[in-house]
């Protein structure tokens, strides 16, 4: 369409709406410049435009694509929505606060402001938030409906300004109907996570395929942090990266995309299956393919961090195709973890993340692989505790650092002044030096997580 007539704006729409669908922002960003020309009246391009610059890490130009677009369509409560997100993954959490209460105000029914808000923000009795939540609240549930996702979000919402209350059971109550809510929309279970993670301990039980492969002279070296979500990898690779050596990717799935998905097409079979008929040229491409898309990201740098942590699944793999990777395994008192998950909305809907007796069945398939990998490359897994980061952060990175040949830089317990784009739910969490406060906030609900974590999963 767009070769036939290069200024069909819908058709160029259009192509933007997939381009962002596939993450293919770079793709997207040109297209986007000329929707914006083309209708300098619509909001949505605009917004779009300032999404896909903050996504390639292009902040000032995000950034002044945001004040355009309240600037121009001030009280466009998506816009103010938008930006307020932006500033917070940026650290400008006081600006942010402002504009989320600005939406509020502009729309008084915007359940994502409110569920932002509790985490800029402790709550008081007088806070006058807390009284429009709970009214809000209930007229949802009055009205039924399509009102679930509102419930769910304002469940969470109510549940964060009960704990600031230390009405400890209210709070829990919260989450757990927010829990239900989330559950409900879950398309599996992790009981059917199983099978396939027992093909990969298989796949690996031959010593032919765990063995890795020979040491490459690569530009770049890859760092996994790997666990459970909410161990605190988001901290650890903010401090990791304010040494001037060091970049991070974020939660990317370029494992699975690239080197499970490459095997599964060297060895014609469904990954894990059949992996001994890839040779170490197929492995030593794979591995390529995963560097060269790192360098995408950040072309100049020697070490780039993958934060995802569900990549504990693919160690395997990694030390195959990746013999150079560093592997941090971070852990962490898992009453504060499965209290962490369970109190905070997860946009992606998984079962683990919203509910406790989902989440103990997959810490205990966590806890089989990891000890199944621990069996097979221990020297080569780096093992750290959340608990003694935050106790003696000098000490633990110098650990890590000592296994990456890199030097101390004392700008990696300043982390906090960075002002990157960080898009995880620790985004203002990592904005403050480090503190304490969160190693035992799960002690006000042990009473309630007690029955969902037996003992030997502690």
């Amino acid at each position: 369409m767009l070769q036939s007539n290069t200024n069909d704006s819908g058709a160029l729409f259009s192509l933007v709406q997939i381009a962002i669908k596939t993450g293919a922002y770079q793709h997207a960003l040109p297209l986007l410049k000329q929707c914006v020309e083309q209708l300098p009246n619509e909001k949505q391009p605009l917004l779009q435009l300032a999404q896909v610059y903050a996504e390639l890490q292009l902040l000032s130009e995000s950034r002044a694509s945001f004040q355009k677009l309240n600037k121009c369509h001030p009280s466009w409560d998506v816009g103010l929505f938008g930006y307020a997100g932006f500033l917070q993954r940026v650290g400008e959490l006081e600006h942010a606060q402002k504009l989320l209460e600005q939406t509020i105000q502009v729309s008084p029914k915007h359940v994502g402001a409110y569920l932002a808000l509790t985490g800029l923000q402790k709550f008081t009795e007088q806070t006058t938030q807390v009284d429009q939540m709970k009214s809000l609240l209930g007229e949802f549930e009055q009205a039924g409906g399509n009102s679930a996702q509102q419930q769910m979000q304002l469940h969470y919402a109510l549940g964060k300004v009960m704990s600031d209350l230390k009405q400890y059971q209210n709070a829990f109550e919260h989450w757990l109907k927010a829990n239900a809510f989330q559950l409900s929309n879950c398309q599996f279970r992790v009981a059917q996570m199983k099978p396939f993670l027992t093909q990969v301990k298989v796949a690996f039980e031959s010593t032919e395929i765990r063995q890795a492969n020979a040491r490459s002279r690569d530009m770049v070296t890859p760092i996994f942090i790997v666990g459970l979500p909410r161990t605190g990898s988001t901290l650890l690779e903010q401090m990791l990266c304010a040494h001037s050596e060091i970049e991070s990717v974020g939660e990317v799935n370029y494992v699975a995309e690239l080197i499970a998905a490459g095997a599964q097409k060297f060895s014609g079979k469904h990954y894990p299956l059949e992996l001994e008929r890839l040779t170490t040229a197929h492995w030593q491409k794979l591995g390529a393919d995963y560097l060269q898309q790192l360098q995408k990201h950040h072309s100049n740098c020697r070490f780039i961090i993958n934060k995802l942590p569900a990549n504990f699944q693919s160690i395997g793999v990694i030390k195959k195709a990746l013999p150079n990777a560093v592997i941090v395994h971070l852990t962490r008192d898992v009453r504060a973890v499965a209290l962490s998950i369970f109190k905070n909305y997860f946009l992606a809907n998984e079962p683990y993340f919203c509910d406790l007796n989902e989440f103990s069945q997959y810490y205990a398939l966590y806890q089989t692989m990891m000890t199944f990998w621990n069996g097979i490359y221990a020297d080569s897994i780096h093992e750290l505790e959340y608990e003694n980061l935050v106790s003696d952060p000098k000490t633990q990175l110098e650990t890590i650092f000592e296994r990456c040949k890199l030097d101390w830089q004392p700008e990696c317990l300043e982390f906090h002044n960075n002002k990157n784009n960080v898009s995880t739910l620790s985004d203002t969490q990592v904005r403050r030096p480090v503190y304490h406060s969160s190693v035992a906030e799960w002690q006000h609900y042990s009473e309630f997580l007690d029955p969902y974590l037996v003992a030997s999963e502690r």
